[in-house]
């Protein structure tokens, strides 16, 4: 009895052991396709282009910022390192630290960066796309984080409010240009759903108004979203903003209205169409009291 037991036992662990042998040369996969190993060398790979563009930002060299950098919001290397410059003076946030990187396949991995505001010491986190770009070379993506301060306020405005409250112009200083061609959300690099005013300004007040027309192909109303935002080196930080919805051809009624900002320097006005299923396009000017 002892023997057959004893056999059966022998049997049973060696079941085991071949079955603990299988398991080990078949690693266990999550939930991204990757297994804990392939996970850990993406996010390491990754999280190092991040610490090369914020060890450039640290020194201040542009030319070495854009090598880590996919930025959707300049259409030229020229551009992105004039504006890079100048991003220097005006962004709101320092002390940018990587909180954690998660891989999603073998191509894309996500990091959460902490940034702390320069005036008000408040921490904000922003989690970017970090892709293997054509080259083989990690970059973090940028142009689409938005980021704004407690006490920022959005305004909402439809076209049937145009002929109750509109806003007089007179005595005001336009402080900016803009017009827009812009596909329907959510866009891409090639086929933009935003864009920004191409020169940049400055805020000395509480309100700024715009004033201008705004349209699709179809005739039919938009929404369109116009924002104060200072371009920076990790987000789009908001200053106030304006959902403006209705149908203003140019050759008709033009919408002109005014929202709550706060005070800022070297802003731009964004445009982004927030409309799924049809593009929009148009120009104005914004104002200021002065």
């Amino acid at each position: 009895m002892r023997k057959i037991t004893s056999a059966i036992l022998a049997t049973a662990l060696g079941v085991t052991m071949l079955s603990g042998s299988a398991m080990a040369t078949d690693p266990v996969k999550e939930s991204n396709g990757l297994t804990a190993v392939q996970s850990q060398k993406f996010e390491e790979e990754a999280e190092q282009s991040v610490k090369n563009y914020i060890k450039a930002i640290e020194k201040k060299d542009v030319e070495e910022m854009t090598k880590w950098v996919k930025d959707t919001r300049f259409q030229s290397i020229g551009e992105q390192k004039q504006e890079y410059q100048k991003m220097f003076d005006v962004d709101p946030f320092s002390d940018f630290k990587i909180v954690d990187t998660k891989a999603k396949d073998d191509k894309n991995v996500n990091v959460t960066i902490q940034l702390t505001r320069k005036d008000t010491k408040q921490i904000e986190k922003v989690e970017l796309p970090i892709i293997k770009d054509n080259d083989s070379k990690w970059k973090l993506v940028l142009g689409d984080a938005e980021t704004k301060a407690q006490n920022v306020t959005y305004t909402v405005r439809t076209g049937n409010e145009q002929a109750k409250n509109p806003v007089s112009t007179e005595g005001f200083t336009s402080i900016a240009y803009y017009e827009f061609f812009l596909h329907k959300a959510p866009g891409d690099f090639i086929y933009p759903a935003k864009t920004y005013s191409a020169s940049s300004f400055d805020v000395i007040g509480n309100y700024v108004t715009i004033k201008g027309h705004q349209q699709e192909s179809f005739h039919s109303p938009v929404y369109v979203l116009y924002q104060v935002v200072v371009k920076g080196l990790f987000t789009d930080d908001v200053k106030g903003g304006l959902l403006l919805n209705g149908y203003f051809p140019k050759t008709g009624t033009w919408y002109n209205y005014d929202f709550w900002v706060t005070p800022v320097k070297g802003a731009h006005l964004k445009i982004t169409n927030t409309s799924s299923e049809t593009g929009s396009h148009g120009a104005g000017n914004v104002y200021e009291y002065r």
